[in-house]
C-alpha cells in the first residue's frame, strides 16, 4: 500500500510539473502566434497589394491607367458624390479602391450628398452621381463612372498642355452657337 500511495505521489508531482512546463509552452505558443500576426499586419500595411484571381481580372486597372499612375509626380483627390442607396456605389466604391491602392499619392473617398449636404455643397456644383478628379487647383468632373473615364480626368488634371480647338466658318458650315440643325 505505500508503494501505491508513493508511486501515487510521485505521478502526481510528475503530472504537475508536465502541466506546468504545458501551460509555459502553450503561453509562449499563443504570443508568438500573436506577434506574427501582428508584424504580418504591419507588413502588409506597407506594401498593400490586390490579388485578383478572377478570371477578367474584374478588380485590376487596365494596363493603361497602370501606366498613367505610375507617371504620377502630384497629389491625386478623387471624390465621388453617391447617395447610400444608389446601385452604382459598390462598382465606385470597388472602383475608387483600386485607384488608392495602385498609389500612395491618390486618396479616395466618397461623399453622401444626402448624409453631408454641406460639404458636397462646397463643391458648388450638382455633383450627385459624379466624380471629381482634383489635382492641385485643376479639377475635372464626369458623371461616368468607368475606369476608362475615371482615368481620362487623371490625366487631364495632370497634364501641363491644354488642347487647342478650332472651327471652321465661311463655307457652308453649321454655327457653333445655336441649336440649328
Amino acid at each position: 500500500g505505500l508503494a501505491a500511495l508513493s508511486r501515487r505521489e510521485s505521478i502526481a508531482r510528475s503530472f504537475k510539473k508536465v502541466i506546468a512546463a504545458g501551460a509555459l509552452s502553450f503561453t509562449l505558443d499563443i504570443v508568438s502566434a500573436a506577434a506574427i500576426v501582428v508584424l504580418a499586419f504591419a507588413i502588409f500595411e506597407q506594401h498593400r497589394a490586390v490579388l485578383d484571381l478572377t478570371v477578367n481580372e474584374t478588380f485590376t486597372l487596365s494596363r493603361f491607367s497602370q501606366s498613367v499612375i505610375a507617371k504620377l509626380n502630384k497629389n491625386i483627390e478623387m471624390i465621388g458624390f453617391l447617395r447610400a442607396d444608389d446601385p452604382r456605389i459598390t462598382q465606385a466604391r470597388d472602383l475608387l479602391s483600386q485607384y488608392d491602392v495602385a498609389s500612395d499619392l491618390i486618396k479616395t473617398r466618397i461623399i453622401d450628398p444626402e448624409l453631408s449636404p454641406t460639404e458636397a455643397a462646397r463643391y458648388g456644383r450638382d455633383a450627385q452621381g459624379k466624380i471629381m478628379v482634383r489635382c492641385g487647383s485643376r479639377e475635372e468632373w464626369s458623371s461616368s463612372w468607368r475606369e476608362q473615364s475615371v482615368t481620362g480626368l487623371i490625366v487631364r488634371v495632370t497634364s501641363d498642355s491644354r488642347p487647342a480647338i478650332y472651327f471652321l466658318s465661311g463655307h457652308g458650315e453649321r454655327s457653333i452657337v445655336g441649336s440649328a440643325l
